[in-house]
């Protein structure tokens, strides 16, 4: 009897310190996850031709492909643009690589069509590796200023 007794107490004390190790784990794992700040990613999304490139220009190149690519029915498109002027877009691509159009600033009077040509344009995009922070994959927004000029 003297040998479950002693059995059952070496368990019961096995099995505490095994929870007390895990809180510890917890405790430093969300003390951890306070210390990250999401808003900084150590990887940028970035199209396939893009990933050759480092830091600030696999940014840049992001940048370019993406207007490239949000822009390229433009001038096929029945939309006027008479001056000169800037859009800011908000765009949010998820831990997946999907891109969705958050937001548009732009004073044009087919700001609507022109929303929705890029919408149209976004659902072509090519695939996108998304953000990365930590080795993990992460959401992400960027805001993107776009020049739009006069097409003859």
């Amino acid at each position: 009897m003297r040998k479950v007794y002693l059995i059952v107490v070496l368990v019961l004390f096995v099995s505490c310190n095994h929870n007390k190790k895990m809180q510890k784990i917890e405790s430093m794992v969300e003390q951890e996850l306070l210390r990250i700040t999401f808003e900084e990613v150590d990887e940028h999304p970035y199209f396939p031709n893009c990933n050759e490139f480092d830091g600030e220009n696999n940014l840049n190149c992001f940048y370019g492909e993406l207007k490239k690519h949000l822009l390229s029915d433009l001038e096929t498109s029945s939309i006027k643009i008479e001056n000169k002027q800037q859009a800011l877009l908000q765009i949010h691509i998820n831990q997946l690589g999907e891109i969705s159009l958050m937001g548009l600033d732009l004073a044009l009077k087919d700001s609507t069509e022109f929303q929705n040509l890029l919408e149209k344009q976004i659902q072509k995009m090519p695939k996108i590796f998304p953000a990365q922070k930590r080795g993990l994959l992460v959401n992400s927004v960027y805001e993107i200023p776009i020049e739009l000029k006069p097409i003859n």
